[in-house]
């Protein structure tokens, strides 16, 4: 008989032999509300497995995210088992081969992300933003630290010291310095580590899980701002007020006559921006949904102006045509001749291209330097203040449900009754075409004098 068991033993898979060690190490313990099944892991052989931990392993669903540290507990033995031989063998199981050969026995974090890539590449695309972003984080910020290291080497303490302490390259005035990395920055390589150990090790929990990154500047000073009772230090700047937005058309102004003043760049130069700023900031376009407009999507006649947005469903979308905005439109007119060609764009940056699509780059850099001229900067903020300042002048002259459909945040009607609409400008009230007042060109022509004789 003993003999019998001996040879089953000897025969047995080394896997099984493993799992069936950890079935026999089951037990129950009094949990919060219930009786819960727990692993005994007390011992030398266990604490190299899993060093630092406590003995008893509580088992838990797979399933739940935050294994093996959360996630649904069970008071039933045969589930417990069943958890025990399909989850937690082979996850313990690997950290001790890993013990015993060194983490130095599987790949590096560098041939990790090779693979990582080559997976997202083929289920999502070449042209995915997914695989774009992910590519540019682990190579300018992940491979450079880590490249080289056994990716099962990694530990808590070390990644969360590498993300604290990460670091940009900034070029603000054409000098390359290190800065510290922004708070979505350290988010994003934190999300990209743990989805490509995940993808790696798909049935192993990451060892640097559950890294909480160091608030923000800006949430540290707005606490430090309601400790002192500070109101305007707890007060968030999101849009701009009409004197601030009648400083920034002139600043606008301004701005353009300087580089006119510059021979290098005035025979390239177009001098649209104070108009362009008028124009997004009535029509509550993204920066990349004003390039995309040509004069034949605005509709003087029926007051509606068409934006052909491409960032969610919602992006195309109908908008009443600002009375406030058709003097600045009057001006873009006569800036490209007085009758500018159905298909020319409307928001042009470089003399000579009407029908070439502005870079949102170029746009978006011009708009960000004349907020800064104007002292109207706010951190991480450039164009979507603009869309934000619309919302913010219109909230309280129309409803929130006409709102969110002419700024794209929702799509009011839907179906056949969408595709019909979008042919041609639908009705809109009257009144829906001068709930954004800007000031005229005269009066920030003005305005630009005062600030030039300064």
């Amino acid at each position: 008989m003993g003999g019998a068991r001996a040879k089953r033993k000897k025969q047995e898979d080394p896997s099984a032999a493993f799992a069936r060690r950890l079935v026999e190490r089951l037990n129950t313990r009094e949990g919060k509300r219930k009786d819960v099944y727990v692993l005994d892991l007390r011992g030398k052989e266990w604490d190299r497995i899993r060093p630092g931990k406590s003995g008893f392993l509580t088992v838990r669903s797979r399933q739940d995210e935050g294994w093996p540290d959360r996630g649904r507990t069970t008071s039933d033995a045969a589930v417990a088992e069943e958890w025990v031989r399909t989850y937690y063998a082979p996850w313990l199981e690997r950290r001790a081969r890993i013990v015993e050969e060194g983490p130095n026995s599987d790949f590096t974090v560098a041939e990790a992300v090779d693979a990582y890539l080559q997976h997202l590449e083929k289920t999502l695309g070449t042209g995915h933003n997914t695989l774009t972003n992910r590519r540019s984080t682990f190579n300018v910020h992940v491979i450079p630290a880590f490249g080289q290291k056994p990716l099962l080497a990694l530990t808590k303490a070390e990644v969360r010291t590498f993300l604290n302490d990460l670091k940009v390259v900034t070029r603000g005035t054409g000098d390359s310095t290190l800065v510290p990395a922004e708070h979505r920055t350290k988010d994003n390589v934190r999300s990209a580590l743990l989805a490509l150990w995940h993808h790696t090790y798909e049935d192993e929990p990451a060892p640097f899980a559950g890294i909480k990154l160091k608030k923000p500047e800006t949430q540290l000073a707005r606490r430090a701002a309601a400790e002192a009772g500070d109101i305007e230090g707890l007060v968030s700047r999101t849009s701009y007020t009409p004197d601030e937005i009648l400083d920034l058309l002139a600043h606008a102004m301004l701005y353009d006559e300087d580089v006119l003043g510059r021979p290098n760049l005035a025979c390239t130069y177009f001098p649209n921006t104070a108009a362009a700023l008028a124009l997004a900031i009535a029509c509550a376009a993204r920066n990349e949904e004003e390039t995309f407009i040509r004069w034949k999507h605005i509709y003087p006649r029926e007051g509606a102006i068409l934006l052909i947005g491409t960032k969610t469903t919602s992006a195309p979308r109908w908008m009443p045509l600002q009375r406030s905005v058709r003097p600045w439109l009057r001006m873009l007119r006569a800036q490209q001749g007085g009758s500018p060609a159905p298909d020319t764009f409307v928001l042009q940056t470089r003399r000579g291209q009407p029908t070439t699509r502005s870079s949102k780059k170029t746009w978006g850099a011009r708009i960000a330097t004349v907020e800064k001229r104007a002292g109207l900067k706010l951190p991480h903020k450039a164009t979507h203040i603009l869309r934000a300042t619309h919302m913010s002048l219109a909230k309280d002259r129309i409803s929130d449900a006409a709102l969110k459909e002419y700024v794209g945040h929702s799509t009011a009607r839907g179906g056949a009754t969408d595709i019909y609409m979008d042919l041609r400008p639908p009705f809109m009230p009257k009144k829906h075409r001068n709930y954004i007042r800007l000031p005229s060109p005269d009066e920030v022509r003005a305005r630009a004098a005062a600030l030039r004789a300064r």
